[in-house]
């Protein structure tokens, strides 16, 4: 059995609470999550692949699989020691109102007002590990994997999975709007290459990693820029300045939707839609959503920090989990539901964006 110990250093504000939500604590079950998640996005295992063994196949050899004939056990296995964080905030904590672009990036953690006095209903505070915390956890995973009657030694595969997930992925809340972001501290190997490691999976190509040219200092700024440039898509009648917001690359599609909550009609192209279910709008009330009230963002948003303390701010497009646009999207509000046909221009149009560099 190999064994590889991660120190990880917390690089923005990570809100994942428990059982508690006003106590955060990191879970070896949210880390193995994640993994499995960058696992099946970049197609499994290449020298997997190249011995004809699919990606289901990989995944329930490494994973485990709770299928009621032929069920397994994982073969990774994960230990985190206790960690917990007593610290709970909501944005107003951080100083951001939703109008900021950090604030818009965090809305869902923002208070809950009586909308006639303005007194908090609910502060909807969670548990949260500050930049700058540190946690550890420990993979182990045998020396030799048996697949299909075949031997393989699997462990520099591993170790490029979590190089990918400490680097581009995250934990929490918000994970994908840039919080709960990570760096490796201490590790047997470095961070130096991640493109390295995704030479290691089969489809690499099934996201595409740009970035933000824009000259961060520090966590805070990382997120305001991160915040700006989506809002300059995605964001129509929260700045306050409409003259603004016309000059933004998203206006126009941006403009169609509102425009469609204000006078409802059932021959409609929505946009916003395709970067992420819910999505809400405070005219009538309506709200886009599918058939199981969730689409996960396939933009994500974020920060990593070089050993040199230099900061990157990514933008990846996962087209792997983009939405299906034969599909047909509900939009509601108390009275009817319409279907709304989702074109992907505005995601496509993001990806081409002269603010944005490919990343190496």
């Amino acid at each position: 059995m190999n064994s590889k110990t991660y120190q990880v250093e917390i690089i923005t504000p990570m809100f994942c609470a428990g059982a508690d939500p006003k106590v955060a604590e990191i879970r070896a079950s949210s880390i193995r999550g994640q993994l499995r998640w960058w696992f099946r996005v970049l197609g499994g295992f290449k020298s997997l692949a190249d011995k004809d063994i699919d990606l289901r196949a990989q995944e329930e050899e490494i994973f485990g699989s709770i299928r009621e004939e032929n069920s397994k056990a994982s073969k990774l296995r994960l230990r985190v020691p206790s960690h917990t964080s007593l610290v709970a905030k909501n944005i107003e904590d951080f100083g951001w109102g939703v109008a900021t672009n950090s604030g818009y990036l965090a809305f869902p953690i923002r208070p809950e007002r009586d909308p006639k006095t303005k007194t908090i209903m609910d502060d909807r505070k969670r548990g949260v590990f500050n930049p700058c915390d540190r946690f550890t956890y420990t993979t182990m995973f045998p020396t030799v994997t048996k697949i299909r009657g075949k031997a393989f030694d699997l462990n520099n595969d591993i170790c490029a999975l979590n190089k990918i997930f400490i680097e581009f992925g995250s934990l929490g809340s918000r994970q994908r709007r840039g919080f709960g972001s990570m760096r490796l501290i201490e590790g047997n190997e470095s961070l130096t290459n991640s493109h390295s490691s995704l030479n290691c999976f089969s489809s690499p190509h099934n996201i595409s990693v740009f970035k933000l040219e824009k000259k961060a200092l520090n966590w805070e700024s990382s997120l305001d820029f991160l915040g700006g440039w989506l809002k300059s898509w995605s964001s129509y009648g929260r700045t306050g300045n409409n003259s603004a917001e016309q000059k933004q690359p998203g206006y126009d599609l941006s403009k169609s939707d509102h425009d469609f909550a204000v006078k409802p009609n059932r021959f409609v192209v929505g946009y916003r839609a395709a970067l992420g279910l819910p999505r809400m709008t405070k005219y009538g009330n309506w709200i886009y959503s599918d058939e199981s009230d969730r689409f996960a963002s396939p933009v994500i948003l974020r920060p990593t920090l070089s050993a040199k303390n230099e900061w990157n701010l990514l933008v990846i497009f996962v087209d792997f989990l983009k939405w299906d646009a034969s599909q047909n999207a509900k939009f509601r509000n108390r009275n009817s539901t319409l279907e709304v046909k989702i074109s992907l221009d505005l995601y496509e149009k993001m990806k081409e964006d002269p603010r944005l560099g490919k990343f190496s």
